[in-house]
């Protein structure tokens, strides 16, 4: 794979437009295969949104927050830290 052919990850809010414009299309029955070469994504995961709409609705489309990473140290070692310093 060349870095050409590398496809960059969208943010969250970018997947969460892709999600509703793939939803649009499958409404309009183009198909999942049709759909996911439209938003340049796999058709499993097209058909993963399918089902989200399906279950919850057009709020289950919605990009969620990732919390990131746990932080190494607790609050009360943070707040040690700040006093011996």
């Amino acid at each position: 794979m060349t870095a050409d052919t590398v496809r960059e990850r969208p943010s969250g809010e970018d997947d969460g437009i892709r999600r509703r414009l793939g939803a649009k299309r499958l409404a309009e029955a183009k198909g999942v295969r049709g759909v996911a070469c439209l938003v340049g994504d796999s058709p499993s995961s097209v058909k993963r949104w399918s089902d989200f709409l399906q279950a919850g609705g057009p709020e289950a489309l919605k990009a969620k927050p990732h919390p990131g990473r746990r932080p190494f140290l607790s609050l009360r070692q943070k707040e040690r830290l700040r006093r011996s310093g």
